[in-house]
């Protein structure tokens, strides 16, 4: 991925999608209780901080610890959207093509029994749009079995509708789990 345009606009979608189906658990009342959802929607966002903070240099900071308030993750979300779009900004061109260094190539390595190869800063940012979309699947499978109406989160509908950027919802204090 060496086109710094589509990675921008790709990350625009990431975050009305994300957005998107945040506003479809929080409309449905056992979705709000639900364990799995609970873990989908923190694993997701923890890896998008994460690779936020590779591409920093930062330091990896723990998962959370408890993910059974939604309100964290969601600010979470929020924030992690935020801070990637600022990123975003910064990028160059020839960034795209730089190589990273994954604190995690090793686990690579245990599964495969092989080094990774050059792995680049665009790889890594359609890694994170990927991923991303993979959990927002479980997310969506997950409402629909608990009897919710998931979003349609496809590409084509965000470009159908003009890509309008991510309304994030608020997280009603009644409605928060305990």
């Amino acid at each position: 991925m060496n086109d710094l345009a589509t990675v921008r606009e790709l990350f625009g979608y990431t975050a009305w999608a994300d957005a998107s189906v945040w506003s479809a658990v929080l409309r449905e009342p056992t979705a709000l209780a639900d364990a799995r959802i609970r873990d989908y929607l923190s694993h997701t966002h923890t890896v998008q901080g994460l690779f936020l903070n590779v591409w920093r240099g930062s330091p990896l900071e723990a998962a959370p610890k408890d993910v059974s308030a939604l309100t964290s993750i969601l600010l979470m979300a929020r924030s992690a959207h935020q801070q990637l779009a600022s990123f975003l900004c910064g990028l160059d061109e020839t960034s795209l093509n730089e190589g990273v260094s994954l604190p995690w190539a090793g686990r690579f390595t245990e599964l495969t029994g092989k080094e990774p190869a050059l792995i680049t800063m665009g790889d890594t940012l359609l890694q994170v749009v990927n991923h991303s979309t993979y959990h927002r699947g479980q997310v969506n499978s997950r409402l629909r079995e608990l009897g919710g109406t998931p979003p349609m989160t496809d590409f084509i509908a965000w470009v159908g509708l003009g890509k309008p950027g991510a309304v994030w919802p608020e997280l009603e204090p009644e409605k928060a789990p305990n």
